[in-house]
Protein backbone atom coordinates (compact mmCIF):
# COMPACT_ATOMS: atom_id res chain seq x y z
CA UNK A 1 0.00 0.00 0.00
CA UNK A 2 2.97 2.32 0.52
CA UNK A 3 4.27 2.10 -3.05
CA UNK A 4 3.18 4.41 -5.86
CA UNK A 5 1.91 3.09 -9.19
CA UNK A 6 5.34 3.78 -10.69
CA UNK A 7 6.99 1.92 -7.81
CA UNK A 8 4.72 -1.08 -8.33
CA UNK A 9 5.47 -1.09 -12.08
CA UNK A 10 9.18 -0.88 -11.30
CA UNK A 11 8.82 -3.94 -9.08
CA UNK A 12 7.00 -5.91 -11.79
CA UNK A 13 9.65 -4.94 -14.35
CA UNK A 14 12.34 -6.03 -11.95
CA UNK A 15 10.68 -9.39 -11.31
CA UNK A 16 10.42 -10.06 -15.06
CA UNK A 17 13.74 -8.64 -16.21
CA UNK A 18 16.24 -9.70 -13.59
CA UNK A 19 15.39 -13.40 -13.31
CA UNK A 20 14.79 -13.53 -17.07
CA UNK A 21 18.22 -12.12 -17.80
CA UNK A 22 19.84 -14.49 -15.31
CA UNK A 23 18.13 -17.51 -16.87
CA UNK A 24 18.92 -16.29 -20.39
CA UNK A 25 22.62 -15.77 -19.67
CA UNK A 26 22.84 -19.17 -18.00
CA UNK A 27 21.04 -21.08 -20.76
CA UNK A 28 22.93 -19.35 -23.56
CA UNK A 29 26.25 -19.94 -21.81
CA UNK A 30 25.39 -23.64 -21.41
CA UNK A 31 24.43 -23.85 -25.07
CA UNK A 32 27.59 -22.13 -26.29
CA UNK A 33 29.69 -24.28 -23.96
CA UNK A 34 28.54 -27.39 -25.82
CA UNK A 35 29.43 -26.00 -29.25
CA UNK A 36 32.76 -27.16 -30.68
CA UNK A 37 33.43 -23.71 -32.15
CA UNK A 38 33.28 -22.19 -28.66
CA UNK A 39 35.66 -24.67 -27.03
CA UNK A 40 38.50 -22.15 -26.94
CA UNK A 41 36.20 -19.65 -25.21
CA UNK A 42 35.22 -21.87 -22.27
CA UNK A 43 37.21 -19.84 -19.76
CA UNK A 44 35.72 -16.56 -20.99
CA UNK A 45 32.21 -18.02 -20.91
CA UNK A 46 32.69 -19.39 -17.39
CA UNK A 47 34.09 -16.13 -16.03
CA UNK A 48 31.41 -13.98 -17.68
CA UNK A 49 28.56 -16.20 -16.47
CA UNK A 50 30.06 -16.44 -12.98
CA UNK A 51 30.33 -12.64 -12.84
CA UNK A 52 26.62 -12.36 -13.62
CA UNK A 53 25.76 -14.84 -10.87
CA UNK A 54 28.12 -13.27 -8.32
CA UNK A 55 26.82 -9.75 -8.90
CA UNK A 56 23.26 -11.09 -8.68
CA UNK A 57 24.00 -12.67 -5.30
CA UNK A 58 25.62 -9.45 -4.04
CA UNK A 59 22.70 -7.37 -5.32
CA UNK A 60 20.16 -9.77 -3.77
CA UNK A 61 21.93 -9.71 -0.42
CA UNK A 62 22.02 -5.91 -0.45
CA UNK A 63 18.33 -5.74 -1.36
CA UNK A 64 17.44 -8.22 1.39
CA UNK A 65 19.31 -6.09 3.92
CA UNK A 66 17.60 -2.90 2.77
CA UNK A 67 14.16 -4.52 2.75
CA UNK A 68 14.67 -6.05 6.20
CA UNK A 69 15.33 -2.57 7.52
CA UNK A 70 12.00 -1.40 6.10
CA UNK A 71 13.55 1.18 3.80
CA UNK A 72 11.88 2.15 0.54
CA UNK A 73 11.56 5.09 -1.78
CA UNK A 74 14.27 7.71 -2.29
CA UNK A 75 16.03 6.92 0.99
CA UNK A 76 17.37 3.58 -0.25
CA UNK A 77 21.09 3.54 -1.05
CA UNK A 78 21.71 0.54 -3.27
CA UNK A 79 23.27 2.08 -6.35
CA UNK A 80 26.61 0.36 -6.84
CA UNK A 81 25.23 -3.17 -6.50
CA UNK A 82 22.61 -2.53 -9.17
CA UNK A 83 25.17 -0.90 -11.47
CA UNK A 84 27.55 -3.84 -11.01
CA UNK A 85 24.75 -6.23 -11.96
CA UNK A 86 23.90 -4.30 -15.11
CA UNK A 87 27.59 -3.98 -15.96
CA UNK A 88 28.04 -7.76 -15.63
CA UNK A 89 25.12 -8.31 -18.04
CA UNK A 90 26.61 -5.84 -20.51
CA UNK A 91 30.06 -7.42 -20.19
CA UNK A 92 28.61 -10.87 -20.91
CA UNK A 93 26.85 -9.59 -24.03
CA UNK A 94 29.97 -7.71 -25.17
CA UNK A 95 32.28 -10.70 -24.67
CA UNK A 96 29.98 -13.13 -26.45
CA UNK A 97 29.41 -10.70 -29.33
CA UNK A 98 33.14 -9.98 -29.59
CA UNK A 99 33.92 -13.70 -29.72
CA UNK A 100 31.17 -14.34 -32.26
CA UNK A 101 32.44 -11.50 -34.44
CA UNK A 102 35.95 -12.96 -34.30
CA UNK A 103 34.62 -16.37 -35.32
CA UNK A 104 32.62 -14.97 -38.24
CA UNK A 105 35.59 -13.02 -39.58
CA UNK A 106 37.59 -16.18 -39.84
Amino acid sequence: DQYSAAGKMHGVGFMLGVPGTLVGVTLLTAYLWRQVEWQSAHTMLAIACAAVWITMVVFSAAMAKVMSQGANGGDVVIGWQNRALVLSWAAWVFLVAWRLRSMLRG
